[in-house]
């Protein structure tokens, strides 16, 4: 069970948040980045939200005009990792009051930025 990476786009397309957990040159992060995000984006909503990746597989989600994705192994149970995107963005809700952030996700990028606790992002 191992998540490769997370990602955070937007509908346009630009990466507001990404975390990698396996070592990648950037030139194949942002092609990475820039199929998973048409991969997604181009789905018909009343598909799942897994999806084949090369050897993986990719759960998303989207929140608002925001799509969490994660990249995992095709052995993993999609429902759990559906679960986490839940609580990561029940988090950032819950960080907006807490930091007095104007949007969930500047508050879930302060609560993930150890540099950032006392205050939401500029």
């Amino acid at each position: 069970m191992q998540i490769r990476f997370l990602l955070l786009q937007n509908r346009q397309g630009k990466t507001r948040l990404a975390k990698y957990y396996v070592p990648l040159d950037d030139d194949e992060k942002h092609q990475l980045e820039f199929e998973v995000h048409r991969l997604v984006v181009n789905r018909d909503p009343k598909f799942t939200n897994f999806v084949e990746f090369r050897n993986y597989k990719i759960i998303y989600r989207r929140y608002a005009g925001l799509f969490f994705s994660l990249c995992v192994d095709v052995t993993d149970n999609e429902l759990a990792y559906l679960e986490a995107i839940h609580l990561f963005v029940e988090a950032g809700a819950t960080a907006t009051s807490f930091f007095a952030c104007t949007t969930p996700v500047t508050a879930l990028l302060s609560a993930l930025s150890p540099s950032n606790r006392s205050s939401c992002p500029k």
